[in-house]
């Protein structure tokens, strides 16, 4: 289960990044227990974990402008936020100096990872950056990509370290001490008193310092002055932390913060006065505010996945965690019945036949052209481009929260439809903006020539071949104007192109033919229209079905090759009521880690960000590669995977997808299975088995207790489940080697005895190969699966565990 944990921060220079980031670096393995936590094994951080962060006396003292109005005491509980990912090694720093002087408040010692976002800064620490300032975050940055592709290849090792004022002593692959200066200065323990220092602190070794400092030098660095401004934070992993909420609670707490305090597991019964008061602040801050009143799921993360064994509930967990998304009242009224998984499943039923949540399962052939849209054959034989379920739920989501009133809405059957060009593309820009300012739809072709008193296409042909003298065609002139005098009737649209592969306006055509001679364009004849549509050019794709606007000027459009729908949509005015609430949308990817990630999202990746979705600051848009439509993720479309850690362990995961989720652990809960089956102790029976897994593979390919959730659990269902499901995944989990199975279920029978869940019998060559001699061959140990165990095999697996 997730746990809260509090973290210390004194240093303004840090906390400012922290808070303008929304990001939290922080150091793992430190969370310090209190007396009633001492045998607490599960004290180090995990993702799914909550942390609040706490100000000290310093930042109070010492707050940036934009901070002093919120930081009013000391200490304060500022915000609260999630880890969503662990960092497997010590935290590398850089010492910096801010500003354009060299006092020491400003000297700060960052991870690399926060000089990125430093650089987007217009202050730091109320102080603005000098052009040396913004070089020497280019010469960081350039450093931790050095640091960061050194580490991929192997070549940094870390050794135990201790900060003493401003030197690093570090360890050397002897067991010596060496001073981090110039000449890695060798140095004896009881000379740097080293002895006196209890924290855990990681340093790279002398070897990785000299790769470091060589790989800086060729990069043109200063190699020696780089590895003198490295440094790290306690302990050798560090989490990372997403901040979700502000809340700035003072704490009634007048002693300060004890030195060296840093991180506190909070829960009850603490023995830590401190930690109580954060314990009792954070539990009781349940008010929701304003901002977050009738809408729950906007504190949800917008991209989740669980994580974990086989049988931890994962399927389940994402049922209850979509719908206390679409409908929190409903969710929350479920728990208040403790509704069985039928009432959860109904109510989930429900949301997935109106498409408020769908679903999907990622393979190893799942691509971008099944997830967000591909070219697929209709039954004409052309391919035409068809969405994914991703683009289909992102439409829907888009769409159920905004309400489109029409502008126009034109009869299908009565409406004629007619491409027009206004000008040449790019160059006749004056003539487009003249028709859009004015409201009318002009053509050049017939020159000065008035065609008021032309009422059939005859007149305007004696017309033409009496008195047209320009450079145009006579034929063309005539089907041009024939077209726009006569053919275009009042209520017909126009749709105005921009080249043969846009659409930039369209209109509905309301006044009859006029001729202009004093105009500022060089065209003559008009006709007024009411225009529907002038925003952004939109590709023609999205009207026009397979084909582009043809070169000529104007034509009339058949209206099978139409999308109507489309077109209806393209003139409707689309307003978001702000007093609307909000409808939530979930797609869960099931096994998200069995596809490639890389080849299903492409470019999407980065658009599924919270920051990067419509309507947000960092807003991206992008064109689809085959519908050629442009493309936003909406924000109010949540995203759910699920993954079995027993098919691929989190740390393989693709680093886009790790940046862009927050990962949540489900772990087996033997609280929710049963002490006494017939005297069978299910509880202990699971708890030894997965011990026995953990020490002898890993904590990722335990058994999960759903495997045991069943109804009228019996003792010859345990055998069952034993059988068919727990003993084939320790087949797989460790490749036949029976001796580890052999170890996790407790023995095995050396007999007919059917006590035991497997048996094992000695193969002596002798008894096999007869008259030969076989003196060379070893005897082998066979083992089998026991057909009918008894209920004593049950007992046997966590014989002696259970006192």
């Amino acid at each position: 289960m997730p746990r809260s944990f509090a973290v210390f921060s004194n240093r303004i220079g840090e906390y400012e990044i922290f808070i303008k980031t929304r990001i939290v670096y922080w150091p793992r393995s430190i969370g310090k227990p209190t007396p009633s936590q001492s045998k607490n094994q599960t004290k180090n951080e995990a993702v799914g974990d909550t942390l609040y962060l706490v100000s000290g006396a310093s930042i109070r003292d010492n707050c940036v402008k934009d901070l002093k109005n919120n930081i009013t005491s000391s200490p304060m509980i500022t915000h609260k936020g999630k880890v969503v990912e662990i960092k497997q090694n010590a935290v590398i720093c850089y010492r910096y100096t801010h500003g354009s002087g060299k006092s020491k408040k400003n000297a700060v010692m960052l991870p690399f990872e926060m000089f990125e976002a430093l650089k987007t800064f217009d202050t730091f620490l109320d102080e603005a950056f000098t052009s040396e300032n913004l070089k020497e975050i280019n010469r960081i940055l350039q450093v931790g990509s050095i640091i960061q592709t050194l580490l991929q290849e192997g070549k940094i090792k870390f050794e135990r370290a201790y900060e003493i004022g401003d030197k690093f002593y570090i360890r050397d692959e002897t067991n010596g001490l060496f001073i981090l200066d110039e000449h890695f200065t060798p140095i004896s323990e009881a000379e740097a008193d080293v002895g006196r220092i209890k924290k855990v602190q990681m340093m790279p070794n002398k070897s990785s310092l000299l790769a470091i400092r060589n790989a800086c030098t060729e990069a043109g660095l200063n190699g020696s002055e780089v590895i003198l401004k490295l440094g790290t934070w306690q302990g050798n992993q560090y989490t990372k932390v997403k901040l979700s909420e502000d809340l700035f609670l003072s704490i009634d707490w007048n002693k300060g913060l004890p030195q060296g305090i840093s991180t506190r597991l909070l829960s009850d019964e603490s023995g830590d006065p401190l930690v109580s008061k954060l314990y009792n602040a954070v539990t009781n801050e349940s008010e929701p505010t304003s901002t977050q009143k009738g809408n729950k799921a906007m504190d949800l993360a917008k991209n989740q996945i669980l994580y974990g064994p086989p049988g931890t509930g994962k399927t389940y967990s994402v049922v209850r965690k979509a719908l206390e998304i679409v409908n929190p009242q409903l969710c929350k009224q479920l728990i208040s019945e403790n509704a069985n998984r039928e009432s959860w499943m109904k109510a989930y039923k429900q949301y997935t036949k109106n498409k408020q949540i769908q679903f999907c399962t990622f393979h190893q052939s799942y691509s971008y052209e099944d997830f967000v849209e591909g070219l697929r054959s209709d039954s004409a034989g052309n391919f035409i481009p068809t969405n994914g379920i991703f683009l289909d739920i992102c439409k829907e989501a888009l769409e159920s929260n905004q309400i489109i009133t029409p502008t126009y809405e034109f009869d299908e059957e009565q409406t004629n439809f007619y491409k027009m060009s206004l000008g040449r593309k790019d160059i006749d820009d004056d003539i487009y903006n003249y028709c859009i300012e004015n409201n009318v739809i002009s053509i050049g072709f017939g020159g000065a020539l008035d065609f008021s008193d032309c009422d059939t296409y005859n007149e305007i042909k004696d017309l033409i071949e009496e008195s047209y003298r320009g450079n145009d065609k006579k034929e063309t002139v005539l089907q041009a104007l024939s077209y726009f005098k006569n053919s275009l009737e009042i209520d017909d649209i126009i749709l105005v192109s921009k080249g043969n592969s846009h659409i930039r306006a369209i209109g509905r055509v309301v006044g009859q033919y006029k001729y202009n001679k004093n105009t500022d364009i060089r065209f003559n004849h008009f006709r007024k229209v009411q225009w529907l549509y002038k925003e952004a050019s939109i590709p023609v794709e999205e009207v026009l079905i397979g084909r582009k606007f043809m070169m000529r000027s104007i034509y009339k459009l058949d209206k099978d090759n139409l999308n109507l729908e489309a077109l209806q949509k393209l003139i409707s005015t689309v307003e978001t009521p702000t007093n609307r609430e909000t409808k939530n949308y979930v797609l869960i990817m099931d096994e998200i880690n069995r596809g490639n990630i890389s080849r299903i999202f492409g470019e999407l990746i980065t658009l599924i960000e919270e920051d990067k979705r419509l309507g947000k600051v960092n807003e991206i848009i992008v064109k689809l590669p085959y519908s050629r439509k442009t493309f936003g993720v909406p924000t109010n479309l949540y995203l759910i995977g699920t993954m079995n850690t027993a098919d691929r362990s989190i740390t393989l995961i693709d680093t886009a997808l790790r940046r862009r989720f927050e990962f949540i652990e489900m772990l087996p809960d033997i609280s929710l299975l049963p002490e006494d089956v017939n005297g069978i102790n299910v509880k202990i029976l699971v708890q030894t088995i997965n011990q026995r897994i953990e020490y002898l593979y890993d904590r990722d390919h335990t058994i999960g207790h759903a495997f045991f959730l069943v109804e009228d659990l019996s003792e010859q269902k345990i055998i069952n489940i034993m059988q068919k499901k727990i003993i084939p995944l320790l087949q797989e989990y460790f490749y036949d080697d029976w001796g580890k199975i052999e170890l996790v279920l407790g023995g095995a029978a050396i007999n007919s005895d059917s006590n035991y869940f497997i048996k094992k019998e000695t193969i002596k060559p002798s008894n096999i190969f007869m008259e030969t001699n076989n003196n060379h061959l070893d005897e082998r140990i066979k083992y089998s699966i026991v057909t009918k165990p008894t209920k004593k095999a049950l007992f046997n697996v966590y014989k002696g565990m259970d006192s």
